[in-house]
This record gives C-alpha cells, structure tokens and sequence, in this order.
C-alpha cells in the first residue's frame, strides 16, 4: 500500500471511510465491507502463483466468532464514490476465511493471515489485471480490528 485511499471501508449507506487508524474487518458498529488496493505489485502476465496472502497487524483484541469472504477487483481501480467497494465487479473466484479470536495488540502471523489467496490472483492476473496493482474486498460479520496505512501499519 503506498496511500491512504489505498484502505477504506465501505460503510452500508456506501460512504467509503478513508483515513481511519484502523480498519474493523466485518462489523463496526454495523456491518461493513473492507476494501485493499495494494498498487506495487510487479506480476507478469505469465506468472505462475502458488501461493499468496493478506496479513493484519492487530489493533484491538478482537473476541469472538469472525466470518469473512475475500474476493478480488479486476482492473485494480482506486477507490473512490459512494458504493466504491461494493459496486464494482469482483472474480468469481473467493475464498472463505474465519480467523481466530486476536488477543494481543501488535501481533502480525499466521492467525492474522488469510487462507491462500492464489484462485483469486490467477483470476484477476488472468483476466489482465491492472499492471502493478492488485485490489480486494472482505466482507462477512464479527469483528477483527486491524492496523491501516494511517496507523502505520497496512497490510500486506
């Protein structure tokens, strides 16, 4: 990530949040949807992806069950409207995640990491994803809060 923009969450009435410290993956107060662009990435068209993964930095402890669905943006657009996440198309690939409670502030590893990813960058890197850019979107219900760009801390 190399801006702020390039994390926001889309609330339900679609106002995209940028600029908060961190990100709540599934509910805030209400259900939500998060939305990454991670804009340095050099994949060739021909790559061969066996493996790829976002990982979170904790915020807050986060308790209890947590459910999310990844999917991937084609094209890679920045963020930007009303509806900037959940309006646009995503793949058709998506990979279900449901992460551990996080207890520990600060923590960044296996249990702030997402299931393989792989399906969704070879769809989208197959599909002519943008050069040098890779978008996705989570959505689901619990709550896992995470460092953003402007806490200082994105995810990668």
């Amino acid at each position: 990530m190399t801006t702020g923009s390039d994390d926001v969450e889309e609330q339900p009435d679609g106002y995209l949040y940028v600029g908060s410290s961190d990100m709540e993956l599934g509910t805030d107060s209400e259900l939500q949807t998060v939305g990454l662009r991670f804009a340095s990435i050099d994949l060739p068209a021909d790559a061969v992806v066996s493996e790829a993964w976002l990982e979170f930095t904790v915020d807050e402890v986060s308790p209890g069950p947590a459910s999310y669905t990844i999917k991937g943006v084609p094209g890679a657009p920045a963020w930007s409207g009303f509806f900037g996440v959940t309006g646009l198309s995503t793949t058709a690939e998506s990979v279900s995640w449901a992460p551990p409670e996080w207890n520990s502030i600060g923590v960044s590893g296996p249990d702030q990491r997402s299931p393989d990813l792989a399906p969704i960058v070879r769809e989208l890197v197959a599909g002519g994803a943008a050069p040098g850019a890779l978008s996705f979107v989570i959505a689901g219900s619990g709550r896992r809060t995470a460092e953003s760009f402007e806490g200082g801390v994105p995810p990668r």
